[in-house]
């Protein structure tokens, strides 16, 4: 999906969040996919499994600039986890957004934003052992004041740039980004400090009223997976952009291909308004293997679909649809708004 985002215009892509404890045990694998090109895998590493071991993290020479998102409550694991792969990324950034359970629990992700000491060690930690810029993403905390004090610790610990999601941690999913807050803290930090927007992002005229706030930049996250188009001036269809997603799954022969896959197009037709998404939801659901996705939008393959069935890729389709129509990817943290139709319904 980042590839196609930056086909679409997006000049710097993150991953979603990974765990730096998983990510510590992980094994560095370059995967020659031929004609000339390779793709870095980062395999999780756990014993006792008789099963593929699974890809936390997949990049190749098209996915860069990148940013590597990390989920972590500890200085040392953060670290641990960044060096194990900063030559294969561009920059790496501290997640202090998430208010899931899994997140919150371990004490990482919107949870840090009650523990300034542990997010200052961290920062400092990572800034001092890299060679890479270290970033961060945040909430809008309860105040101008202490969003504000929280980003200014950021810049004395050495962040290179603050993403900020207009939302408060409490805020409710579909509730509409703080766009006057974000703007009056953007206001409040030097001009020369490199502050990111983010939040409730789904067309370019989203994008416009980010940027009057005065942030130098946007993020967007489930916006993309509704329509990549809005990141560039061009239009593209649902079909347009499902079509080249596999295409380039294909071309890259992309780790984990077939769950990804699906799971990304799933993803995709979930935030279609009307009901193309819901009708091409339920034939997504059915495919069992890449090339019956494939089949559904006309992308071929040149060296055949028997390359990508590795890794026990053939599954079942009825044992994997639950998971994949009820799950919440990591680009909550990123934009919680539901899509605009969503929210008018709530609303009512």
């Amino acid at each position: 999906m980042r590839l196609l985002a930056r086909e679409r215009g997006a000049g710097l892509a993150f991953t979603d969040e990974i765990i730096d404890l998983k990510l510590s045990h992980t094994t560095r694998r370059v995967v020659d996919i031929g004609g000339g090109l390779s793709r870095v895998d980062y395999v999780f590493d756990k014993e006792g499994n008789d099963e593929a071991p699974p890809v936390l993290f997949s990049t190749c020479v098209a996915d860069r600039p990148i940013v590597l998102q990390l989920g972590t409550s500890s200085a040392q694991t953060a670290l641990a986890a960044a060096l194990k792969v900063q030559d294969d990324v561009d920059a790496v950034d501290i997640n202090l957004g998430c208010c899931k359970h899994f997140s919150v629990q371990g004490g990482m992700g919107s949870e840090l934003l009650r523990k300034p000491s542990v997010v200052q060690e961290i920062v400092r930690t990572l800034v001092a052992n890299l060679h890479k810029p270290v970033t961060c993403k945040m909430r809008l905390l309860d105040t101008i004041t202490t969003t504000v004090e929280f980003v200014q610790m950021l810049i004395d610990a050495g962040a290179a740039a603050v993403t900020i999601h207009a939302r408060r941690v409490e805020d409710k999913p579909n509730s509409d980004p703080r766009l006057g807050e974000l703007a009056q803290v953007r206001k409040l930090i030097k001009t020369d400090f490199p502050i990111v927007g983010n939040g409730g992002v789904w067309s370019r005229d989203d994008i416009s009223r980010v940027q009057a706030t005065g942030v130098n930049s946007v993020m967007i996250a489930r916006g993309v997976l509704r329509n990549a188009s809005l990141l560039g001036k061009q239009d593209f269809s649902f079909n347009d952009n499902c079509k080249r997603f596999l295409e380039l799954c294909v071309q890259w022969r992309a780790a984990d291909t077939l769950k990804n896959a699906k799971y990304t197009l799933l993803q995709m037709c979930r935030y279609q308004p009307g009901k193309q998404g819901a009708s091409t939801t339920q034939t997504v659901v059915k495919c069992k293997s890449l090339q019956d996705l494939c089949t559904l939008w006309g992308v071929t393959s040149p060296e055949g679909f028997e390359p990508l069935l590795k890794r026990g890729e053939q599954l079942d389709a009825v044992s994997i649809a639950p998971q994949l129509t009820t799950t919440h990817d990591h680009s909550e943290e990123y934009d919680a708004a539901q899509p605009p139709q969503k929210r008018q319904k709530t609303a009512q």
